[in-house]
């Protein structure tokens, strides 16, 4: 079960996540991340996201900068 949130965008791109839609996921996240740069959360997810779509290069740098964030 998913907690109730008003970040619908997030929630929509956990669910392609959660369904194994990794391509739909990426890209969902990476609009928000577009837009919010500092959010760990945000690259955290996309780097697992890349992981599951066997993209392991890509998760990379997302990991990167979620271990970078002060409050990871």
């Amino acid at each position: 079960a998913m907690s109730s949130t008003q970040n619908y965008d997030f929630e929509k791109a956990m669910i392609a996540y959660k369904t194994g839609d990794y391509a739909t996921a990426i890209d969902m996240w990476q609009q928000q991340v577009n837009s919010r740069p500092a959010n760990d959360t945000l690259h955290y997810f996309l780097a697992a996201a890349y992981m599951a779509g066997a993209q392991t290069r890509k998760a990379i740098p997302y990991l990167e900068k979620t271990i970078q964030a002060p409050q990871s």
